[in-house]
C-alpha cells in the first residue's frame, strides 16, 4: 500500500471477488446442498459484518455441517480471539475427523 496509486487500484479492484455475478454458484442454496466433505464453521456470536443468522442458514444448507460460536467474538475470531478461536479449531478439526466417516 506504500506505492503511489496502490490504494486506489486496490479499492477499484476489491469489490469484484466480493460480488459475485448474479449466476455463480455460490449464490445457489443447491450448491452447498451438493457438498459431501466434513464441514465445520466457526463463527463470532457478535458479528456484525455477517450476522450469525448467515452462520446458521449455511451450516443448514450443506449436509452434515456444524457450527461452533465463539460469545463475546465479532468477524474475525483468529484476531479478536485467538486463544479460543485455537480451542475451536482444535474442537472443530476433531469433529471434522468424525464427519468423514459419515460422509464418504
Amino acid at each position: 500500500m506504500r506505492l503511489s496509486g496502490s490504494m486506489a487500484a486496490f479499492s477499484a479492484w476489491l469489490p469484484a471477488p466480493l460480488q459475485p455475478g448474479a449466476d455463480a454458484r455460490s449464490t445457489r442454496a443447491q450448491s452447498y446442498r451438493r457438498l459431501c466433505i466434513p464441514t465445520m464453521f466457526i463463527w463470532g456470536e457478535q458479528d456484525m459484518v455477517s450476522p450469525l443468522d448467515q452462520g446458521r442458514r449455511a451450516a443448514a444448507l450443506v449436509p452434515g455441517a456444524g457450527l461452533i460460536t465463539l460469545p463475546e467474538v465479532g468477524h474475525i475470531p483468529q484476531i479478536e480471539a485467538p486463544g479460543a478461536f485455537l480451542d475451536t479449531l482444535r474442537q472443530a478439526l476433531g469433529k471434522l475427523d468424525e464427519a468423514k466417516r459419515i460422509c464418504g
